[in-house]
Parts: structure tokens; C-alpha cells; sequence
């Protein structure tokens, strides 16, 4: 064979593995344990690694409360803080972590995301009655949680 057919045919071999490698992105996520499930919390749900234990606690004091649910599983560990009742204004929030050291590093939708020093994140959602903080090491995978929020209808 000459050089010409050996480089159309290292081009045609280069494009179909990337045509089969675009194709299956995503396929081979179940041996990573890449499946998510949904779950509610207080007043909302959000997509969470299948078989995760979830612990909850919960403290109120001064017009307002506090849930922090622990998620723990073989993917990833993470937490989720609910502020309930008489919540600061989201820039005072925002503000708080900034005065702490941490870095405002944009918005993802409606989340706010804030890193902090030692390298973990923070998305942060504000509603008028309600905070909600998923907190982290792995921001693509905070990204993903944040996107599958949906409020619970009652």
C-alpha cells in the first residue's frame, strides 16, 4: 500500500471511534455507579446517587430551622442545609462567605456557587423563606444535583 491509502485509512479508522466514542457517552455511567434516584426533602426533591443513606437532623431556634441532611454513598458524599423562617437577605448570605475567605465563582441557574479555601463548594439557592446549600468537594457533581431541584407540590 502507498501512504495515501494508509492515511485515509488511519482518518476513516480516527473518525469512526470518535463517532462510536461520542455515540456511547454516558452508556457506561451504571459501572460508576453513575445511576441517580430522586428524593424528597423538605418541601422539594433532588436527584441523589442510588442507594445513598441519607441522615437527618434538625435544630430550630429563633424564627427559623435548620435541617441538614447527610448524604453518603459509594459515588459521593455530600450535604444538604435547609434554612427555614426568617432567612437573611441573599447578599448578606453571599457576603458571609465572602468576609470568610471563600470566592463568589458565578451561578449555575438559580445556585449560586461559592468555594471556599480548602477547595469545596457551595451551591447555594435563596427563596424568600428558604436557603438551600448543597455542600461538597466534586462541583460537577454539585451541578448535577442542582439541576434535578424541583419543588414539591402539595
Amino acid at each position: 500500500m502507498d501512504i495515501k491509502k494508509i492515511l485515509a485509512l488511519t482518518i476513516i479508522a480516527l473518525a469512526l471511534f470518535s463517532c462510536v466514542s461520542v455515540a456511547s457517552a454516558g452508556l457506561f455511567d451504571f459501572l460508576s455507579g453513575g445511576e441517580m434516584e430522586s428524593h424528597t426533602f423538605s418541601g422539594f426533591t433532588l436527584d441523589i446517587p442510588s442507594g445513598s443513606k441519607v441522615n437527618e437532623n434538625y435544630v430550630s431556634a429563633n424564627n427559623h430551622s435548620l435541617r441538614t441532611y447527610n448524604i453518603e454513598s459509594s459515588k459521593q458524599n455530600f450535604t444538604i442545609n435547609v434554612i427555614e423562617g426568617n432567612v437573611v437577605s441573599k447578599v448578606s448570605y453571599i457576603t458571609k462567605w465572602i468576609t470568610n475567605g471563600a470566592k463568589n465563582e458565578g451561578n449555575h441557574g438559580d445556585w449560586t456557587i461559592i468555594k471556599e479555601e480548602n477547595n469545596s463548594y457551595h451551591l447555594i439557592k435563596h427563596g424568600n423563606s428558604r436557603i438551600i446549600e448543597i455542600s461538597g468537594s466534586d462541583l460537577d457533581f454539585l451541578k448535577k444535583v442542582a439541576s434535578s431541584y424541583k419543588e414539591k407540590l402539595f
